[in-house]
């Protein structure tokens, strides 16, 4: 397929002069001589996994321009669940990529190859795995599509491949503007994150220098599974089973959008960040009786973000020694949006219901997930595909 001719001599459009450079990084792909019923492909940049152009039919150029530069939204059923999903156009790059549940939990991207068939409808893709990303499950899987954009408002893109039609609304996923972000992260039933506290008894101490770190991403010690989810509600922990089988996906909010891959029911920690609406003064954080099997911690203000105990707010356990905190720990600020966050733990003993509360001037405690706040969007945690 290296000469841009080839693909149209089938029909198909000579973009980009054929996928010569179809490796991250590879060399420019050169124009290849007209095949029978198509028109020369003209030499592109090497893009990522494959190789830009300009080559092919009116018709496929029309579909080319008027993909350019897009972005569609759309929720749809495949492998039984139903998910939320955005793709972007770059034709002239040949790009076009997917993400799977944007702001999580599952969320995944996906980025293919392009080539535009002559007949300006039918377009071929081959999934890719651009340098920087994870090999992807479906890496080097190839798809025939028939692509159309309906006008409306908004305007609508119509997709089917094997016969199963999808539509998508023009724009992004919309951004979450309420909630937190929910980290979660799993950890293996030994080792020093394990030993922090879970592999301790009543008695042990806890290692604020290796948990912490751990539930930010800000160490290298191993972890099971990792997802996220943005615009949560922090809720209650309560276990529907009653027989210990609280597992990542009975995490509120984690199982939105056909829910996490994950199914581990102990050994992990997640992490809330965000920011509370304030309109100024005191704010004070408890967990409901003060009575947790495992943990929870707190930050607020400039202590958030902190991995020493001196910067906590709140700190609720299950040790025999008294918590570093006061069990309803209040404090000053200003009037706007307060950084927030909190950590719960989840080892192996049965879960004993976890309600994290706040109280705005001295008023009633409330659920954090009742009250007004904002969750934290780190590029980070929910890179584009583009």
């Amino acid at each position: 397929m290296a000469g841009g001719g080839a693909m149209a001599g089938a029909g198909a459009s000579s973009a980009a002069g054929g996928m010569a450079g179809s490796t991250a990084g590879g060399a420019p792909g050169t124009g290849g001589a007209a095949g029978m019923g198509g028109t020369v492909g003209t030499g592109g940049a090497a893009g990522m996994g494959a190789t830009g152009g300009t080559g092919g039919s009116q018709a496929a150029l029309d579909l080319q321009l008027a993909l350019q530069s897009t972005i569609w939204h759309g929720t749809h059923v495949r492998d039984s669940k139903t998910r939320g999903f955005e793709i972007e156009f770059a034709p002239f790059a040949e790009l076009w990529s997917e993400i799977r549940n944007p702001f999580g939990p599952a969320r995944e991207r996906e980025m293919r190859a392009m080539l535009f068939d002559d007949d300006g409808r039918t377009v071929y893709s081959t999934v890719l795995s651009p340098q920087g990303w994870p090999i992807s499950r479906e890496n080097g899987r190839m798809d025939t599509w028939t692509i159309e954009i309906v006008d409306g408002s908004p305007r609508k893109l119509r997709t089917t491949r094997d016969g199963q039609t999808e539509e998508f609304d023009e724009g992004p996923w919309p951004e979450p503007t309420t909630g937190l972000t929910a980290i979660a992260r799993v950890f293996p039933a030994s080792g020093p994150v394990f030993d922090a506290y879970c592999g301790q008894g009543v008695l042990g101490s806890i290692d604020y220098a290796t948990l912490f770190p751990f539930a930010r991403g800000q160490t290298t010690e191993p972890e099971i599974d990792m997802d996220v989810v943005a615009g949560v509600p922090l809720d209650a922990w309560v276990d529907p089973s009653a027989n210990n089988q609280y597992a990542l996906r009975n995490v509120p909010g984690f199982d939105r959008l056909g829910g996490t891959e994950s199914s581990d029911q102990f050994n992990f920690v997640v992490l809330y960040t965000g920011t509370l609406d304030h309109a100024g003064g005191s704010i004070g954080m408890r967990e409901r009786d003060d009575d947790v099997k495992d943990a929870l911690w707190g930050w607020m203000g400039p202590g958030a973000g902190g991995n020493d105990s001196s910067d906590l707010f709140l700190e609720v356990h299950g040790r025999v020694f008294p918590d570093g905190t006061v069990d309803e720990p209040s404090g000053g600020f200003p009037g706007g949006d307060v950084p927030f966050e909190a950590l719960v733990l989840r080892c192996s003993t049965s879960l004993m219901d976890v309600h994290v509360e706040v109280s705005f001037g001295g008023g009633p405690w409330t659920l954090v997930g009742a009250v007004g706040t904002k969750p934290s969007l780190d590029i980070a945690l929910f890179p584009p595909a583009m």
